[in-house]
């Protein structure tokens, strides 16, 4: 019988397995178990069914809770291979473990190298239910795991043959195991394994596992993470801090003591998250290269190229003026944006100042224009030296009476000579004419104010010749022109004509009343009832 103090209370706490540190348990073997104050499973029935421990749970005060405890135990099982003229089944080594606060399991893997299949998590932490009731379920329990046994989960039979050194004490003082029933096995072997390293032996004198310092692709360290591979977190706390923080600066490459070398400008960019630089090339217009888009790609780089496991540079190294090797490239910081002077301002670090890289030994070439040769015109000639491979004609200024034509050589009316070639203007759109009336001063034809005079002096012919001549009513514009120009010898232009017009036929119906006409020239209201033409 166990002491009822001994018996630690489940946490209901849904701690996450991210803050519970592998370190925090002993390495994933559970926790630390001293001579004083020894811990047993729960010792509930649902938890451990027909277990020797009475059927009740303790309360415990915060202050005396155990941390939470993990029991990991070791197993294989196989695999049936199929086509395959080199082996019939293959081994898979597992790690499993036991969670005492929820009693959930994990079964991870063990990464063999070359197995050329996909290795990681086989089993999610979950609760894994072998009978009861649905009220009182019975749940996998670490009475199972014991050394040599097989345990099925989910139709899959795991074999163990060890625990690790905190486990094998846990179990020997809460289910009175003893050393021989925890005592390790070896693990079988499979034709792949044998083969496997015999042709490492045979091909580089070192079996599987030797360290070859060799970096893993950044896909295959993606893809294993998204296969349920537990990765290194122990840049979390740096990536927390400083996700999304950049400095960024701009670097010089001088390549003039090479042959045909030159000097070519860069942006590099340091990334606070995990320490990785970034070096991106500057192009500019008509620099000959191709639109390449990086020198170097993300990663930390070393301060000797010859070491490559030696020191990186950090952010520390960076300053204004500092010179970098690159891999065997000499490179110059030369400038910072705002957030790098920013970010070394508030660790009270001194970058220095920006300066600006000027050539002296650039080498300007003017075009220089050859003189007139008297062949052609002169601006012909011009456009064979700067028109390019294919020189396009220039274009020619027209010119009426020795000089050139402006806005107020056009209205409806005017004859324009343009290249030889005679152009009557006969209309304007309803914008163009708006525009003349509202600017008279540059088209003086349109002003009707000049006009009106005219009209209010020859007022009396215009009223006889709608009593003689008019045959109706209603006029149009060419009975109008009739009327000003040839009855009462205006000699109006026909700019001036539309202009009048406009302002008798403001609907653009095509007719009007004569008197409308009438009224206009005498300045009198449009409503107003003439004698005589009513």
């Amino acid at each position: 019988m166990v002491s009822s103090n001994l018996i630690p209370r489940p946490s209901t706490s849904s701690q996450s397995r991210s803050q519970m540190s592998r370190s925090q348990f002993g390495g994933f073997g559970g926790s630390t178990v001293n001579d004083n104050n020894s811990v047993s499973s729960l010792a509930s029935s649902t938890f451990l069914r027909g277990s020797a421990i009475p059927n009740y749970v303790p309360v415990l005060s915060p202050a005396s809770d155990p941390a939470p405890i993990v029991l990991l135990f070791h197993g294989y099982f196989w695999e049936d291979v199929i086509e395959s003229q080199t082996e019939t089944r293959r081994l898979h080594k597992c790690e499993i473990y036991w969670y005492m606060e929820d009693m959930s399991i994990e079964i991870l893997e063990i990464k063999q190298e070359n197995s050329g299949i996909p290795q990681g998590a086989l089993l999610s932490r979950r609760k894994v239910k072998v009978g009861g009731t649905v009220d009182r379920p019975e749940y996998l329990s670490p009475r199972a795991f014991k050394v040599g046994e097989t345990v099925d989960v989910f139709s899959r039979g795991y074999t163990i043959i060890s625990c690790n050194v905190s486990t094998q004490k846990w179990c020997e003082e809460t289910y009175g195991w003893s050393s021989q029933d925890l005592a390790p096995r070896q693990w079988p072997t499979d034709e792949f394994t044998v083969k496997n390293y015999s042709k490492m032996i045979r091909e580089t004198g070192a079996g599987v596992g030797i360290n070859r310092n060799r970096k893993m692709h950044e896909m295959k360290e993606y893809m294993e993470a998204y296969l349920g591979k537990p990765t290194s977190m122990s840049d979390l706390g740096s990536f927390l801090a400083h996700d999304n923080k950049t400095l960024a600066f701009d670097v010089l490459w001088d390549d003039t003591e090479r042959l045909y070398g030159e000097v070519r400008f860069f942006k590099m960019y340091y990334f606070l998250a995990d320490d990785t630089m970034e070096i991106l090339p500057v192009h500019t217009k008509n620099d000959g290269r191709d639109q390449f888009p990086k020198l170097l790609k993300r990663s930390k780089v070393p301060k000797d190229s010859t070491q490559p496991f030696g020191d990186k540079y950090t952010w520390r190294d960076l300053r204004i003026g500092a010179s970098l090797n690159i891999f065997s490239r000499r490179m110059v910081i030369f400038r910072s944006d705002a957030f790098t002077k920013k970010y070394y301002q508030s660790k009270n670090i001194d970058i220095g100042p920006d300066f600006e890289y000027v050539d002296n030994d650039v080498v300007k070439n003017e075009r220089q224009i050859p003189p007139y040769n008297g062949f052609g015109s002169e601006e012909d000639s011009l456009m064979s030296c700067t028109g390019g491979i294919k020189p396009k004609a220039p274009k020619k200024d027209f010119h009426w009476d020795k000089r050139g034509y402006g806005p107020g050589d056009f209205y409806v009316g005017a004859v324009m000579n343009i290249n030889c070639h005679k152009f009557v203007l006969l209309d304007a759109d309803e914008y163009t004419y708006r525009l003349m009336e509202n600017d008279i001063r540059t088209f003086p034809l349109s002003d009707y104010e000049k006009i009106h005079p005219m009209l209010r002096e020859h007022a009396e012919l215009i009223r006889q010749f709608f009593l003689k001549e008019a045959r109706s009513d209603f006029i149009d514009f060419v009975t109008m022109e009739k009327c000003l120009n040839e009855y009462c010898g205006l000699k109006l232009r026909k700019q001036q004509l539309i202009c009048v017009w406009r302002k008798l036929d403001k609907k653009g119906k095509g007719k009007v009343s004569f008197s409308k006409l009438v009224r206009l020239a005498e300045n009198l209201p449009i409503g107003v009832t003439i004698a005589g033409l009513s």
